[in-house]
């Protein structure tokens, strides 16, 4: 172990492996050092010998584990029917952490048909136990109405719990809440205050959202460089949505001065990862020549997969790029095919002019 000489290492080994001849206990903790590699050789096959032997005697953390072995295939074969079945033994005894995780694999459909009702009654078991990751989910799930009637004071209430654990997904969801009046009144000042407490513990999206924060005055005093600064830091750790915002920060020299070919690079980042709007505003910079030479193709190649991925603003765009022949032939029927969906979507640029393609094409 660490610290030890190698001669205690190997004493207290041998003292291990002597109690574990007959204790559960110490099996389960000689396994967890092997699958640790504490004071023995990393070793996850011995791991998961010594937990199946400790959860055969009704150890109630060995057969959690050895279900963590075979759902996650470290020792043994990976196995969701065989995860699950262990993680019911431990369940059933009353582990919080089991009942947890048997949740999931009923939410996901993991080892067992997918079932969201059976998914919440695990995630209350452990959520009365105190388990801030189970509490998380059932806030999630009584906001999204998946095995339970959708009740948002209830969801804000299990959020309230998990964040008072200093869960930082749970942070953040509550700081969503507050900043868009769901489940309590609206409030931008808690809006922050919970995104702060989550940005602190490294979640990126937080991070992302209070620099929205900044950026938009809302909880806080409007200042872009405070805006800039969060999305760069969530940016730099990969977080699409962040490098989108870095990237019109860039792009209209708000918070930094204004570098298009900064922007550019900024929306090819978060559109590499598959980030919609990222894909639309890198298609504007070409169709408008800003950081990038003027390519209208090469514009509606990037319009189109944010249309075709839902992006209202990209079908609106993508309607006019069809009514005038921009980077694609003139096709009247596409455009106000593009230009429907963006109205449908209630984005109002649309609706009038969508009316005024059809016409056309049926004058046509």
């Amino acid at each position: 172990m660490k610290g030890c000489s190698t001669s205690k290492s190997f004493s207290t080994l041998k003292y291990f492996e002597k109690a574990a001849e007959s204790f559960p206990n110490a099996q389960n903790k000689l396994g967890l050092c092997y699958m640790n590699g504490k004071g023995v050789p990393r070793n996850l096959e011995k791991a998961a010998e010594y937990f199946k032997k400790a959860a055969d005697q009704g150890n109630i953390y060995s057969q959690f584990n050895l279900g963590l072995c075979y759902f996650e295939g470290k020792g043994v074969p990976q196995n969701f029917e065989k995860a699950v079945e262990y993680f019911k033994k431990s369940s059933d005894q009353g582990y919080a952490t089991a009942q947890y995780n048997l949740g999931n694999c009923y939410f996901d459909g993991k080892g067992v048909l997918l079932d969201y009702r059976k998914a919440v009654v695990c995630y209350k078991r452990a959520s009365n136990q105190g388990h801030a990751k189970a509490q998380f989910n059932l806030g999630n799930r009584y906001f999204d109405g998946h095995g339970v009637s959708p009740d948002l004071e209830k969801a804000v209430l299990y959020f309230q719990k998990a964040s008072d654990q200093g869960y930082a997904k749970a942070q953040f969801n509550l700081g969503n809440c507050y900043f868009e009046g769901n489940g309590v009144h609206q409030d931008y000042k808690k809006a922050v205050k919970y995104y702060k407490k989550a940005a602190d513990q490294g979640n990126l999206s937080a991070l992302n959202y209070l620099g929205n924060c900044y950026f938009e005055g809302k909880g806080v005093l409007q200042y872009y460089p405070k805006a800039a600064e969060c999305y760069q830091i969530a940016a730099d750790q990969g977080n699409d949505n962040a490098q989108n915002n870095l990237g019109q920060c860039y792009s209209e020299g708000k918070g930094v001065p204004q570098d298009l070919d900064r922007a550019v690079e900024y929306f090819e980042k978060a559109s590499d990862q598959g980030y919609f709007c990222a894909k639309y505003n890198l298609g504007i910079c070409y169709y408008y020549g800003k950081g990038v030479p003027q390519d209208y193709k090469l514009a509606v190649k990037y319009i189109k997969k944010a249309a075709d991925g839902g992006y209202a603003n990209a079908q609106n765009k993508l309607g006019n790029c069809y009514y005038k022949g921009k980077g694609v032939r003139v096709n009247l029927k596409k455009g106000a095919e593009y230009k429907k969906r963006a109205a449908d979507q209630g984005y109002t640029a649309a609706q009038g002019n969508c009316l005024l393609l059809f016409l056309k094409v049926l004058l046509e």
